[in-house]
């Protein structure tokens, strides 16, 4: 099978093709169960064959993981048929439509040059290119932040034509949530960016408008949980169990992450890093409920260990080294192309803090940076955000185009 998660939205890409609906078939779980190995991930997550991921019923519908990514996926095997390859027509789409609207973005704000700078850099980006064989949701997620900026600039730039362009701000962030769901708060930071930049009289409507849009884009997702699960479920039970791994001494050792003595040594409550004992008649809500409670209850009584791995999250978020793939060309990327992005972006950013894109780019980067130091962190997760980084940066080709012009 492929690598990574290329596995996962192939398999539910399919699913959703055949008329399955979102859920996992039986095969995957058992082929997931005969090949879990001895650690406590593999019987958490594989120990059961008909459970995927240790808590959803397999062949039932899953609100696992979100639907956006696998639907796209089911859509091009129609072009492409039923091949992984389908993976590169998603992918280079979307790409393209992120660097179209990264130089309409920066055109309407800085000129020609600093928009064609912006959209080159984008296009040839190395982490960007590597990430796109990858059958993951980075792809289209890199792509839909560009999109719904637009949007948004677009909303509160049209004193006339403005309220159409809110509502699709809103089902923009809500395609973008369903794509990924941990984006939630970014609507929020559309919004209030929209509202200050239009007028007093369109404030209120334009906020309304943006928020109903989102409502309407993801009105279908929770309505399906609330008929096939029982509850209208919003974000993905999965992340009960993120929560719970990410934040487990024993699941990040097997990840290489190991924790310092005198934490380790300092832990409340290790009953609670044991996976819980579930039962059959428990479905999937039930146990994403059970596991959101003990991750949550050993998170408040561990503060120092949380405060740790926050900070070893940030780090790994920002920084050049992280475990990019592609081995020495990953590392040279981040060393001679990441790292001068950052410092340009932090320059640029600080000298026009006054400048309404730079707020609304820095202040995005900053909210997924606050995210990921709580949830995951990495570069896989940084992705998005980067392109605000090269944003940011061809900037400078407008201040200095007006100092010599």
């Amino acid at each position: 099978m492929p690598a990574r998660d290329q596995q996962i939205y192939l398999h539910l890409a399919h699913r959703i093709s055949t008329g399955q609906g979102l859920s996992f078939g039986r095969d995957l779980a058992y082929l997931k169960h005969r090949m879990r190995g001895e650690s406590l991930l593999g019987e958490a997550w594989q120990g059961d064959p008909d459970y995927v991921f240790g808590i959803t019923p397999a062949g039932e519908p899953t609100a696992t993981v979100e639907p956006g990514y696998p639907l796209l996926l089911a859509l091009a095997f129609t072009v492409t048929g039923y091949v992984s390859g389908s993976v590169f027509l998603v992918n280079t789409v979307a790409f393209l439509l992120g660097a179209l609207a990264l130089h309409l973005l920066v055109r309407r704000h800085w000129g020609d040059r600093a928009a064609l700078a912006a959209s080159v850099v984008w296009s040839v980006y190395p982490y960007y290119v590597y990430y796109s064989a990858y059958a993951m949701s980075e792809a289209v997620h890199v792509a839909m932040l560009p999109i719904c900026f637009l949007l948004a600039d677009l909303a509160a730039g049209s004193e006339r034509r403005g309220y159409p362009w809110s509502l699709a701000a809103g089902m923009g962030g809500g395609i973008l949530f369903l794509i990924r769901s941990t984006t939630l708060p970014l609507v929020a930071v559309l919004a209030a960016w929209t509202a200050l930049r239009s007028g007093r009289g369109r404030r209120i409507p334009g906020t309304a408008l943006l928020v109903a849009g989102f409502a309407v884009a993801v009105s279908p997702w929770v309505a399906r949980n609330w008929v096939r699960l029982g509850e209208p479920v919003l974000l993905p039970t999965k992340g009960s169990l993120n929560l719970w791994m990410r934040n487990n001494p024993e699941m990040l050792g097997l990840e290489g992450f190991d924790i310092p003595r005198n934490i380790a040594e300092s832990i409340e409550r290790p009953e609670l890093l044991e996976y819980p004992v579930l039962t059959d008649h428990q479905g999937e809500l039930e146990r994403s409920a059970a596991l959101q409670r003990r991750a949550m209850t050993f998170i408040g009584a561990n503060p120092l260990l949380f405060l740790y791995l926050g900070s070893r999250r940030l780090l790994a978020f920002l920084s050049p080294l992280g475990s990019s793939g592609g081995g020495l060309i990953g590392l040279l990327s981040g060393l001679l192309i990441y790292l001068p992005l950052l410092i340009g972006a932090a320059w640029q950013a600080a000298r026009g803090w006054r400048d309404p894109l730079v707020v609304l780019l820095a202040s995005s980067f900053i909210l997924y940076l606050l995210i990921h130091t709580l949830a995951h962190g990495g570069i896989r997760y940084r992705l998005p955000v980067d392109g605000c980084l090269i944003a940011l940066c061809s900037r400078w080709l407008a201040v200095r185009g007006r100092k010599t012009g």
